[in-house]
C-alpha cells in the first residue's frame, strides 16, 4: 500500500564512500564486473538504504520471504511504480527485539519531552510511532501538547458549532458539531473527567484509529487520544488543577485514564509540551520511560536541566506509586547537519552535559543515541502528509535514520525485562538466524529453512 516513485542504484560516489574506493574504481566495477558491482550496490543498501529488493535481501541474508508474505501484509514492505517488491533494509534486525517486547506482553509507555520548544519531540513521536506500528506494534500517540499539533499532522479535526468563544459553557455537544468531527473527546476532556463513571468508554470512544481507510497503511495499529489548540479546549487545560481539586492524586490523573487502555497496546507514546506544568507532572507519572529530544543548538542543552528538576522532583512519589525507578533512556539529536563545525562541536558539548545532568540527578546515565536524525527538508514537506517520512517518501535516507534511531530504542535497556536476559534472548534469536542463514547458503536460495 506504499509506493516509491523513484528506485534506482545508489550513486558511485555513495558507494566509494561507504568502501573507502575512488569513484573511478566503482565506475569500472559498474562496467567490466557488474556481478560484483551488484553485490556492492546490495550491501550499500543494506547499510545505508530503508528498503531493498526482495530478492537481492535473500540473497544476503539468507532468508526466503516471498513477494506475497509483502501482499498478504506478513511483513512491511513498499512497492516500485515498475511494480518491484522491496522490503526494509533492517527487518528481521528491529523484528528480533520487537517480537521479544511484544512477547512480554506489557505496554511500555515513553514520553518524548524537553523544556525546549521546537526540537522535534512531535515530529520523533509520529515517525518512531509509524515506524513502530509499520513493523507491527500497536501503538497509542498521545497529544499531551494543547497546541494539538501531533493531531493536526493527520489532519484530523473538531470543528465548532460558531466561531463565538464561551467559556461558561461546559456541554461539549454545545461547543463542537460532533455530526462534522473526526473525534469527540480530546485527552483534556478525558482528564477534566476522570472521576465520570463512564471514563472506561469514553476514552475508548476518544482514540481515533488512524490506519482506517489506509490514512496509515501500516500492518500494525496506529491511534492517536487527539488534543486540540480551540481556545475552550486549551483553557480547561489550563483549569485542570482547578477543575480536579478534590481529585486524590492530580499528577495522577493520565495515569488513571491510560490503564483503560493499556492491555490493547504494545506502545503509548506521549508527545509532552514545552513545559513544566501539569501536563508535564502527569506524563511523568503516567509513563515508564522518556526520551529526552534535543537540536544540536545551545537553547535546546540549557532545555535539559529544567525537564529534569520536575522528573527528580517527583521520584520518591513515582516509586512510591508504581514500585519502581523512573527511568531516563537517552537523547535524540534532531536537525544535524555533518558540515557544520558548530554543530559537530556542540554534539560532543551536549553528549557531557547530558550524561553529568542526568547522572547526577540519579534517573540513570544517558547518552545520545547514535543514531542523529539529519536535517532535512523531507520533514517540512511531509507536516502536510500525515507527518510521518516514511507514509510521505518512503525510499527517502532519512527513513533509514528513523529505521536505525527505533532499532537502537527497543534494542535498550529491554524496556523493563531483566537487561541481562533480555539481551541473551536476542543474541538466541540472531544465532538461530545465522544458523538458518548457513543453511540456505549450503543447500540453495530456494531451500524454505528460515522461519520468522
Amino acid at each position: 500500500r506504499l509506493m516509491t516513485d523513484v528506485f534506482s542504484s545508489p550513486a558511485n560516489t555513495h558507494i566509494a564512500k561507504m568502501l573507502e574506493v575512488s569513484e573511478g574504481t566503482i565506475r569500472r566495477k559498474k562496467e567490466d564486473e557488474k556481478e560484483e558491482y551488484n553485490s556492492y550496490v546490495r550491501k550499500f543498501r543494506l547499510e545505508k538504504a530503508p528498503f531493498i529488493l526482495i530478492n537481492d535481501y535473500n540473497m544476503e541474508r539468507g532468508t526466503s520471504y516471498t513477494e506475497e508474505d509483502v501482499h498478504n501484509f506478513k511483513i512491511p514492505g513498499i512497492l516500485s511504480k515498475s511494480g518491484e517488491v522491496l522490503i526494509p533494509s533492517i527487518l528481521d534486525r528491529i523484528l528480533i527485539p520487537l517480537n521479544l517486547l511484544k512477547e512480554q506482553n506489557e505496554c511500555n509507555v515513553i514520553s518524548f519531552a524537553n523544556f525546549k520548544g521546537g526540537v522535534g519531540k512531535t515530529t520523533s513521536a509520529v515517525n518512531i510511532g509509524t515506524t513502530l506500528s509499520y513493523f507491527g506494534a500497536k501503538v497509542l500517540l498521545v497529544d499531551m501538547d494543547p497546541q494539538g499539533n501531533t493531531t493536526s499532522l493527520f489532519n484530523i479535526h473538531r470543528p465548532k458549532k460558531s466561531k463565538e468563544i464561551d467559556i461558561t459553557e461546559t456541554k461539549l455537544e454545545n461547543i463542537y458539531d460532533f455530526d462534522n468531527s473526526d473525534y469527540k473527546y480530546t485527552i483534556i476532556d478525558l482528564l477534566a473527567e476522570v472521576e465520570n463513571k463512564d471514563i472506561k468508554e469514553m476514552t475508548k470512544e476518544a482514540i481515533v484509529n488512524l490506519n482506517k481507510n489506509d490514512k496509515v497503511p501500516t500492518i500494525g495499529t496506529l491511534d492517536i487520544l487527539p488534543n486540540s489548540s480551540v481556545y475552550e479546549n486549551v483553557y480547561k487545560s489550563e483549569q485542570l488543577d482547578r477543575i480536579l481539586n478534590v481529585y486524590g492524586n492530580v499528577n495522577k490523573a493520565l495515569d488513571d485514564i491510560l490503564n483503560h487502555v493499556k492491555n490493547d497496546y504494545d506502545f503509548i507514546l506521549i508527545d509532552t509540551p514545552p513545559t513544566i506544568k501539569q501536563e508535564l507532572r502527569m506524563s511523568a507519572m503516567a509513563s515508564d520511560y522518556f526520551i529526552i529530544v534535543l537540536t544540536p543548538d545551545k537553547m535546546s542543552k540549557d532545555g535539559i536541566e529544567p525537564f529534569i528538576a520536575p522528573i527528580e522532583r517527583h521520584q520518591a512519589a513515582y516509586k512510591k506509586e508504581k514500585g519502581k525507578d523512573i527511568c531516563i533512556l537517552n537523547a535524540i539529536l534532531n536537525k544535524f547537519q555533518s558540515n557544520s563545525v558548530i554543530q559537530r562541536f556542540n554534539r560532543e558539548s551536549i553528549e557531557d552535559d547530558l550524561h553529568v545532568t542526568i547522572s547526577s540527578s540519579n534517573l540513570g546515565s544517558s547518552s545520545l543515541y547514535k543514531t542523529i536524525v539529519r536535517l532535512d527538508n523531507i520533514l517540512t514537506e511531509a507536516q502536510f502528509d500525515n507527518g510521518s517520512a516514511l507514509l510521505y517518501k518512503p525510499n527517502h535516507p532519512l527513513v533509514r535514520d528513523y529505521f536505525d534511531l527505533t532499532e537502537e530504542i527497543l534494542e535498550e535497556k529491554g524496556f523493563g525485562v531483566d537487561e541481562d536476559g533480555f539481551k541473551e534472548a536476542m543474541e538466541v534469536q540472531r544465532k538461530k538466524a545465522r544458523s538458518a542463514r548457513k543453511k540456505t547458503n549450503y543447500m540453495g536460495a530456494d531451500a524454505t529453512v528460515y522461519e520468522q
